[in-house]
C-alpha cells in the first residue's frame, strides 16, 4: 500500500482554508479551487491540494516562505523533528530543479509518492523529463501536512523514503554547486523525523522521487 488516502479532498480544502486564516497566508476566498469530481488516478496516485505562497516583499521569496511554513506545520506523533543546520532556504542555497517553475496559488495536483523508486534524484530528473512529468519538491512537504500518517508508512520497500527532487541545494563547500537534493527520513530508534540533503547522484533502493502533475 502507498500513502494514506483517507483524508478526503473536501477535508483538505477545509484544512488549507483554516491554515490560511491562522497563519495569514493572504489568499482570498476566490483563490480556493472547488473540490474536483470524477478524478481519474493511476495506481499509487493521490489527489493533493497544494499551496504555493506569494513572496513577502523585502523578506522572503515565495519558494522560501512556502518551505518554511510547511516545515513548521509538519508534525509526526511520538517523534521529534530535526533539520540539518546547513539546510538553508535562501536563493543562494535552494532553487527549483531545471524545468520546474514557481507560481503562487492553491491548486489541486496529482501526487505519486512512490515514483522513481531506487533511482538517484539525478536519474529521476532525467527520466521525468522524458516522461513529461514534474518531480515533487514543496509538494512532499504539503503531503505531510495533509497526510500526516504518510511518514509512518515509509519502509524503504513498498513505500520509499522521499527525495524532494523538484528542489536543488547548493552547499557552500561544494565545488559542484546545485549537486545536492533535500530528503526526509524517519528514524525509529531515536524517534526523529529528519530533514536534510544528500548528493543528487546518490542512488539507493530505499528512496524514491515522488512526482506531481496538475489536475
Amino acid at each position: 500500500m502507498s500513502i494514506i488516502t483517507d483524508v478526503a479532498p473536501a477535508q483538505q480544502l477545509e484544512r488549507v482554508k483554516q491554515l490560511n486564516q491562522e497563519r495569514d497566508w493572504g489568499f482570498a476566498e476566490a483563490d480556493f479551487p472547488e473540490v474536483p469530481q470524477d478524478v481519474t488516478l493511476n495506481e499509487g496516485e493521490v489527489l493533493l491540494l497544494a499551496t504555493y505562497l506569494s513572496p513577502q516583499r523585502g523578506k522572503q521569496s515565495g519558494l522560501r516562505r512556502t518551505l518554511e511554513e510547511l516545515w513548521d506545520l509538519i508534525g509526526l506523533s511520538g517523534y521529534d523533528k530535526s533539520r540539518w543546520e546547513g539546510l538553508r532556504s535562501d536563493a543562494k542555497h535552494l532553487r527549483l530543479a531545471p524545468g520546474h517553475d514557481y507560481r503562487p496559488g492553491v491548486r489541486w495536483v496529482v501526487f505519486n509518492p512512490n515514483a522513481y523508486h531506487g533511482l538517484s534524484p539525478e536519474s529521476a530528473l532525467a527520466r521525468a523529463t522524458e516522461d513529461n512529468v514534474q518531480l515533487a519538491g514543496l509538494e512532499v512537504l504539503m503531503a505531510l501536512v495533509q497526510f500526516p500518517d504518510w511518514a509512518t508508512r515509509w519502509d524503504g520497500s513498498t513505500n520509499p523514503y522521499p527525495w524532494l527532487s523538484g528542489l536543488q541545494f547548493n552547499w557552500d563547500d561544494s565545488s559542484t554547486p546545485w549537486s545536492r537534493v533535500p530528503y526526509l527520513r524517519r528514524w525509529d530508534g531515536i524517534r526523529r523525523l529528519r530533514f536534510s540533503t544528500d548528493w543528487a547522484s546518490n542512488a539507493d533502493s530505499s528512496w524514491g522521487s515522488p512526482s506531481v502533475r496538475e489536475y
